[in-house]
């Protein structure tokens, strides 16, 4: 992990995790959370002096996510690790069937997204489990949400809007091949996979806006 000096591009620090980074790195407040694929955690300052350094997972770090309260850490395993952001000490773990594939965190929701195409809602609390739901084979992708919907892309041909209270359905899209997902004011914009194109859907709704 390198810090580089916006103005001129030199590097200003350098922290070595011993094996390549797995995930995007993070912005916690005024630290950066980064993981590497043996599934070491490491939070670093501007400067970069490490705050703290953790292997919660002994498994491929394959997610990461934060929240205020939270450093969420998945696996290949199916494992998901929360760890505290000021120490790196552990606050629970959860297991599921497969590897995972994304994660996110909200105010009040943990959604877990895995290779066997089922999504979680956890307690960020405690990682008790609200609800599981099997969209398909598989998922390649983070759910994104907003205060009550998680947005699912489900590679088959669909994206699926699932309550975070319950896990019922909310709506569902057809669009081929969905990968990529982000929010936009009242808007979910999808992109693609196979069309090269994003569609943009009604967030109330899943009706194609275009």
């Amino acid at each position: 992990l390198y810090g580089v000096d916006a103005a001129s591009g030199t590097e200003r620090w350098r922290v070595d995790l011993h094996h390549p980074i797995s995930a995007p790195v993070l912005r916690l407040g005024e630290r950066l959370v980064a993981m590497a694929e043996d599934g070491t955690v490491a939070t670093v300052d501007a400067a970069g002096r490490e705050a703290w350094r953790r292997r919660p997972l002994r498994s491929h770090g394959s997610s990461l996510a934060v929240s205020e309260d939270l450093v969420l850490v998945g696996g290949d395993d199916g494992g998901v690790v929360a760890l505290d952001p000021t120490s790196g000490r552990q606050l629970w773990n959860w297991r599921g069937g497969t590897g995972i594939t994304g994660l996110v965190a909200s105010a009040d929701t943990v959604v877990v997204s895995r290779f066997d195409g089922a999504v979680s809602a956890l307690e960020p609390i405690d990682g008790g489990e609200r609800w599981t739901v099997t969209l398909s084979d598989w998922l390649r992708a983070p759910a994104v949400v907003d205060d009550s919907t998680a947005y699912v892309a489900n590679p088959s041909g669909s994206v699926v809007a699932l309550d975070l209270a319950t896990g019922g359905e909310v709506w569902r899209a057809q669009v081929s091949a969905p990968h990529a997902l982000s929010l936009w004011r009242d808007r979910l914009v999808v992109g693609s996979a196979s069309a090269g194109v994003a569609v943009v859907l009604d967030l109330s709704t899943g009706d194609e806006v275009w």
